[in-house]
This record gives C-alpha cells, sequence and structure tokens, in this order.
C-alpha cells in the first residue's frame, strides 16, 4: 500500500479559502440575529399601594372607681359614747361621779339614759358638733339625791363646752351651782 501525500502550498490554501469566503460570508450567522434587541427598559414601578392595617381594637378604658365620697363633717363623730361626769370635792360638797352615756347621730350629742323625763337620775343634755370639733352642751339633770348635798328631785342646769380628738370628748371644767367644777370626759365605743 502506498501512501500518498498531499502537499499544499500556502498559496494555496489562501486560494481555496478566497474562493469558499463568499460563500461563508452569505451563509447566514446562527449566533447572530440581523438587529440587537433594543436596551431593555422598564416604566417606572407603580407607587406601593398602602396595605389596609387592621385597625386596632380600643382599648378598654380604665375607668376608676369614683372615689369614696368624702365624709360628711357633721357624722365623723357618730356612735354610741360612754364616760363620766365628775364633779370635785368642795368645802361643802364631796367629789361626785355618775356613769354617763350618750349617742351622737348625724353630729347631734344627746345624752342617754334609762330615768322618765322628770324622775331622779334623768339627764336632758344635747348639743351639735361643731366643724372645728367643738361642742357647746346645754340642758339639765334631775339629781337621784346626795345626802348632805343636793336633794333628790332637784333640777341642775348643764352647760358644757368641749372638744373631741379623735375618739375622746374632754369638756372644759365648768362651775354648776355652788361653784363646784365638773367635767365629762368621754370615750366612743362604737
Amino acid at each position: 500500500m502506498s501512501r500518498t501525500f498531499f502537499r499544499f502550498s500556502a498559496a494555496s490554501v489562501i486560494g481555496v479559502m478566497a474562493i469558499a469566503r463568499p460563500a461563508l460570508a452569505q451563509a447566514p450567522d446562527q449566533f447572530r440575529t440581523a438587529e440587537p434587541p433594543p436596551p431593555f427598559r422598564t416604566a417606572a414601578p407603580p407607587p406601593p399601594t398602602p396595605v389596609p392595617r387592621a385597625r386596632p381594637e380600643p382599648e378598654p378604658a380604665v375607668v376608676a372607681p369614683p372615689p369614696a365620697p368624702a365624709p360628711d363633717p357633721a357624722k365623723r363623730f357618730d356612735g354610741l359614747w360612754t364616760g363620766l361626769y365628775t364633779c370635785v370635792a368642795t368645802r361643802t360638797f364631796q367629789q361626785f361621779d355618775a356613769n354617763l352615756t350618750a349617742q351622737i347621730k348625724d353630729g347631734k350629742f344627746s345624752i342617754v339614759t334609762e330615768q322618765q323625763p322628770g324622775m331622779p337620775g334623768y339627764w336632758s343634755v344635747n348639743g351639735a358638733v361643731a366643724p372645728d370639733n367643738t361642742i357647746a352642751l346645754s340642758g339639765e339633770a334631775i339629781a337621784r339625791g346626795v345626802p348632805g348635798q343636793v336633794a333628790q328631785g332637784t333640777h341642775m342646769p348643764m352647760q358644757f363646752t368641749g372638744r373631741f380628738n379623735g375618739d375622746e370628748l374632754t369638756t372644759s371644767p365648768n362651775a354648776d351651782r355652788g361653784n363646784r367644777v365638773c367635767t365629762i370626759r368621754m370615750h366612743r365605743r362604737q
């Protein structure tokens, strides 16, 4: 078997290419298009549409309880009061003590007794609490009688001025008949 070698010269290769060139030039390029595409343009995006927010439910209003009504000044000492009516000894009288019970209601003070009106031991002493915590008491008591001092059934006028200090009432010393100094001192029980 013989081998045949072809020899090509550079001129022959160029010639062949020159002949093929017009044919290649007329062949369409598969990777190129006739015109480049227009540049990619986009319109400005539309403004964002606001997303409707769910309205928060209103928080329940915090309603403070109404303030407690201010205490009625006339009632601030209302209640049951107990204590002593005390008269100091003099040259003609011995010291005298009597238990007392009083009721204050709506700022009105009154001595409470078990005796019927007009009977020995009955007290009718009343007063009203003033805005400055003072009280003026007036009325009368009917004596049970102390031998050698006061006859039973004697009507004795009573007049006192006093001051409340918390749950305590103290009257100023007042002189009764015979210039004997007497006071009332009471404490609230209820």
